[in-house]
């Protein structure tokens, strides 16, 4: 498709589908619209930065691996918990504890008040290889904002959006009132 002077091509000009009449999809923001190309190109715009700051795995990790040790460094999980809030399935997050774990990252913790239930905690040699992440992590990113006009700006603009997606997940976890997560017994 042949492209305008900003790279764009038609396909990126074209509204989408579901709203033909104004080519915009909601904003976070009550009433607020973005155009669908600009829409799509924030969105395009973030994979890329993430693949910018994450091109070689830090300390030796995976970026899975990674998003476990953060979670983990909260305290230690169950692993049903775990895989739902790293929105994995069950064998998935089985197959990453097995390779933290072997590789000394986590350890499994029987629980003791239910011996039944097995925690995943973080080693100190996790939480070594977390730091190390994240330092390295870190200067990735800090590279890339030098060249921003506002780099402060853009760092608090994604302290706000991580605590939208932290609510998010923290009402997906919390059952309507008069629901409950237990299964009933019958």
């Amino acid at each position: 498709m042949p492209s305008n002077s900003h790279g764009a091509s038609a396909a990126d000009r074209e509204p989408p589908a579901a709203d033909p009449q104004t080519g915009a999809v909601p904003d976070i923001r009550a009433g607020a619209e973005i155009p669908y190309p600009d829409a799509r190109r924030a969105v395009r715009t973030l994979v890329r930065l993430q693949r910018a700051v994450t091109a070689a795995t830090p300390a030796g990790l995976s970026m899975p691996q990674y998003r476990m040790l953060v979670r983990l460094s909260a305290g230690g999980e169950r692993s049903a918990r775990l895989a739902d809030a790293l929105r994995v399935r069950k064998p998935t997050l089985t197959a990453l504890a097995d390779g933290l774990v072997n590789a000394g990252l986590a350890s499994r913790i029987r629980d003791h008040d239910d011996r039944r239930v097995v925690r995943l905690e973080l080693t100190d040699a996790g939480r070594a290889a977390l730091d190390e992440a994240d330092r390295v992590l870190a200067e990735r990113l800090g590279d890339i904002l030098g060249e921003l006009h506002d780099p402060r700006r853009f760092v608090d603009d994604l302290a706000h959006i991580e605590a939208v997606l932290e609510s998010r997940a923290a009402q997906r976890r919390t059952p309507p009132e008069g629901e409950s997560h237990a299964t009933p017994h019958t």
